[in-house]
């Protein structure tokens, strides 16, 4: 994805994570494998906004890499300047020569500083000036919040995580709840696994696909999946003898 002269992109990836441009960035992405992202930055400002998991994320410059450890944090890759700021928790820097370094939030380290050498390879503070004259770092500080937001609020409406609903007792609320917007179930059968799958309101008139991983939280594109376009089917069997274990999602499709 490249974004040539002013603007900026957004780019979500299936486990909530962003990758977002700045003017004049280009990233490519190298890896969206279930055990391992890797984010390219080929040129200018990237901001990845990385969900706590499993898998690896690392975003490379050159021949360096940081790697999130839940991250959210700026990468740089200028002709003058290249490096990373750490906006949450921390992220690891690999260099070319193998060497590791630990920049904390609120920190920066630039590999190459020619605008200042004496910041060069060395971790700094971030500047609460330089941070309030940053444009893309506050445009993204904003579009943080607003995914603290949605998931708090869509932690509250489903109940997960214990959170309350509303002021109601339980059992109002319970029986107040709308059905799930999309759900899934399975049970083992002769020669494979019997899938059931809900959508209550959600529009899936263009089908939904199935998606099936040795790993947990399979992902679409990435790993097997089946497409079903008819949107009135609720049902389906997977074929599977292989005596694995298997874990599945269904996925409202929507025409790419």
């Amino acid at each position: 994805v490249e974004i040539i002269g002013a603007g900026k992109a957004i780019i979500n990836l299936d486990d909530g994570s962003a990758v977002r441009l700045n003017s004049n960035s280009l990233v490519i992405l190298s890896s969206l494998d279930p055990k391992q992202v890797v984010i390219t930055n080929e040129k200018g400002q990237i901001y990845t906004r990385v969900m706590p998991g499993e898998r690896a994320f690392k975003v490379k410059v050159g021949n360096s890499v940081y790697q999130s450890m839940g991250t959210a944090y700026k990468t740089v890759n200028e002709a003058r300047l290249k490096g990373v700021e750490v906006y949450e928790n921390k992220v690891k820097f690999t260099g070319g020569d193998k060497k590791e370094v630990t920049v904390e939030a609120g920190n920066k380290y630039y590999e190459l500083n020619e605008l200042d050498r004496k910041a060069e390879k060395v971790v700094i503070k971030i500047a609460k000036t330089d941070a309030a004259k940053d444009t893309f770092v506050k445009w993204n500080l904003a579009e943080d919040e607003k995914m603290t937001e949605e998931t708090v609020s869509s932690t509250q409406e489903t109940g997960e995580g214990g959170g309350a609903a509303s002021a109601d007792n339980s059992e109002t609320a319970s029986e107040e709840a709308e059905t799930p917007v999309l759900s899934l179930s399975g049970s083992a059968v002769d020669n494979g696994v019997s899938l059931t799958w809900n959508v209550g309101n959600l529009d899936v008139s263009s089908g939904v696909k199935l998606v099936k991983s040795g790993e947990i939280n399979p992902v679409y594109p990435g790993n097997d999946y089946v497409y079903i376009s008819d949107s009135s089917v609720r049902s389906y069997k997977w074929a599977i003898m292989d005596g694995k274990a298997y874990y599945f999602r269904v996925c409202q499709y929507l025409n790419g």
